[in-house]
Order: C-alpha cells, then sequence, then structure tokens
C-alpha cells in the first residue's frame, strides 16, 4: 500500500498563540475521501512537535467513530514532511477524520508561522505573520 492519497481532502486549523513566548498549540482535522486503499498518509510539516493523533470515520453522514491508531510518526527533514503510519489502512467509499494535535515554536525566519517586531517610542511589539505553502499546515 502506498501513502499517496488520491483524494478529496479538507482541512480545518485551530490554533492558540502565546505571542510572549513565542509559541503556539493547535489541532488541525483533516477530512480524507480515500480513492485507493492507503495505510500512511504523508502531509508537509516543518518542526512541529506532533502530539495525539488518530482517525476517525463519518457514520451516517453526521457521527464520528474511531477508526485506528496512528502508530509511529516520521519526519523527513529534507523534504519537510511528517508520514504517518496507520494502525488500520483507509479505504475507499468512506469520509474520514484524521485529527493531529501539534505545538511549535513562532519562527524568527520570514517562513511559515513566524514572528516580526515593531517599536513606538521605546517599546517593541510583536506580531505574528504566516507564510504557508498551499499544501501545508504550520510550516
Amino acid at each position: 500500500m502506498k501513502s499517496i492519497l488520491n483524494s478529496d481532502l479538507s482541512a480545518q486549523l485551530s490554533l492558540d498563540v502565546d505571542v510572549d513566548n513565542f509559541k503556539y498549540n493547535g489541532t488541525v482535522d483533516i477530512t480524507i475521501e480515500p480513492q485507493k486503499v492507503v495505510d500512511q498518509v504523508t502531509l508537509h510539516s516543518n518542526g512541529l512537535n506532533i502530539g495525539n493523533t488518530y482517525i476517525s470515520y463519518w457514520e451516517y453522514g453526521y457521527f464520528l467513530r474511531k477508526w485506528g491508531d496512528v502508530l509511529s510518526v516520521t519526519e523527513d527533514k529534507n523534504l519537510t514532511t511528517i508520514t504517518l503510519n496507520l494502525s488500520k489502512p483507509l479505504i475507499p467509499g468512506r469520509s474520514f477524520e484524521l485529527r493531529i494535535e501539534f505545538d511549535g515554536e513562532i519562527r524568527k525566519e520570514l517562513r511559515g508561522f513566524y514572528r516580526s517586531s515593531y517599536k513606538i517610542g521605546n517599546e517593541t511589539r510583536w506580531a505574528t505573520c504566516e507564510l504557508f505553502k498551499g499544501s501545508s499546515f504550520p510550516n
């Protein structure tokens, strides 16, 4: 089985940002409707600490039931991806929801989720900015 999803995807991202300490945590819920059987999912990610992850499926179009766990998460720093190895393959004909909890640091570099400063008088103030690729979440 391959980790390539020929699928319709949609995602909902929720962030809790701590600007004072330049950190954030959040969850992303990704809806997947696979067109073939897959036992891995590969996503763009760069420098995130991945927490709880699991797969649910939609039953009767509105009720989520647990489908399986993510056995392991493998990071490829060169490709800036993570691969989630699933306990149970995703199958065509169902709508799945992948939930990933994560945290990270608001970067100094101008990429992904980064910080910027400005001054008003002698006071330094901070802002957060994002520069995400279309296919990634906090990158």
